[in-house]
């Protein structure tokens, strides 16, 4: 997390929401994780390996072209925890 947004959590902050695991040309995995934010923090992300970031709607999310079951693990992110 870190590494990708600048932003650090003790490992009983976040809670593990689910591995997923997706077929393009190759087998990936990934992990979402959860974390309680009481504020937004400042994202600082390194440019060398990503171009811009922003914080979005679930149904703003769902309309964006990402990686290949990026949907479907949204889905299942909001449908378990959406009123946890």
């Amino acid at each position: 997390l870190y590494e990708e947004t600048g932003l650090k959590f003790d490992k009983n902050e976040l809670k593990h929401v689910q591995k997923f695991y997706v077929k393009i040309y190759q087998n990936f995995e990934f992990d979402i994780y959860m974390v309680k934010l009481n504020i937004m923090p400042e994202i600082k992300i390194d440019k060398n390996e990503h171009t811009d970031f922003k914080w979005v709607t679930r149904d703003e999310a769902l309309k964006l072209s990402l990686i290949l079951g990026f949907k479907e693990s949204m889905d299942y992110f909001f449908d378990e925890f959406q009123n946890k």
